[in-house]
């Protein structure tokens, strides 16, 4: 993901890129999908768990993949 999120960064802007996955974590926190919605729990795209879940998980948490958007020059 964090390659995909580097390409992206790469195409539509850095500061865009940040601020998609900053909506996307605000829309999972207000609507609580984590919880409720099982096709993204399927992804683990919104996994807030530790231990074994998140090796488990097929993506990053999204606050980890804009903090690497935003520490890392490419």
């Amino acid at each position: 993901e964090y390659r995909a999120d580097e390409g992206g960064a790469k195409l539509a802007g850095k500061s865009n890129m940040i601020a998609a996955l900053q909506k996307l974590q605000l829309e999972f926190d207000a609507n609580n999908l984590q919880s409720t919605d099982n096709g993204l729990n399927t992804m683990k795209i919104s996994a807030k768990e530790g231990g074994i879940r998140a090796l488990l998980s097929s993506h990053p948490k999204l606050e980890d993949r804009i903090k690497h958007l935003q520490t890392n020059n490419f």
